[in-house]
């Protein structure tokens, strides 16, 4: 088990790895969140970045707030 916080970023046309993999195993880890970047396909970084760079700083400003409390 991960006890910590782990983000999985999946894009939603990934021929390679189905967005029902990604599903599978972020229900595996208690403390998973799973975005789909609509539009992208394997490589998330290189085809969309902005996105990424996005949902990184909100997923990073959330988990800020839940170590906060």
């Amino acid at each position: 088990a991960i006890p910590q916080p782990v983000l999985f970023v999946w894009g939603d046309r990934d021929a390679w790895v189905t967005v029902e993999h990604a599903e599978r195993s972020a229900a595996l880890l208690p403390h998973a969140r799973l975005s789909i970047v609509e539009g992208c396909g394997h490589a998330v970084a290189e085809e969309c970045p902005d996105r990424l760079v996005a949902l990184a700083r909100e997923w990073l400003d959330a988990e800020g707030e839940v170590a906060a409390q």
